[in-house]
């Protein structure tokens, strides 16, 4: 349940990501619709490495090696990297930069709304230990 929902917020963040750009073209000046298009980009790449590392992190967890999380270290030194060089070298608003950022808060927010208007999923008998 829990990876089908994953996969559906990092859908919704690459579809917000390309409805920013577009949206962003047609009523925006330049640098706000890049730094708008850049930073949802950049956010949703980053959802997708999170969401990676986690699954990993706690695979291995369940195997007996939970090492996988010293990967989020080096992620999180890239993204301010990635960052940095997209304030200093593109010709972009960095408040915009930071709205489009936050396209995964959007995303999570109307997964969420969406599964639970869904209704809960049914149970798998299978691993029900509390019936006989």
């Amino acid at each position: 349940m829990a990876g089908s929902l994953i996969k559906r917020i990092e859908r919704t963040n690459y579809l917000l990501t390309g409805l920013a750009g577009v949206l962003g073209a047609l009523f925006l000046p330049g640098d706000q619709a890049l730094g708008l298009l850049v930073g949802a980009l950049i956010g949703s790449v980053n959802f997708s490495m999170i969401a990676g590392i986690t699954g990993r992190w706690l695979t291995g967890a369940v195997k007996g090696s939970g090492a996988g999380g010293y990967f989020m270290i080096p992620k999180m030194a890239g993204l301010i990297a990635v960052i940095a060089l997209a304030i200093f070298l593109l010709p972009l608003d960095p408040i915009f930069l930071a709205i489009g950022f936050s396209v995964f808060v959007v995303s999570i927010a109307f997964e969420s709304m969406r599964q639970v208007g869904d209704g809960p999923e049914p149970a798998d008998r299978s691993t029900d230990k509390t019936h006989g």
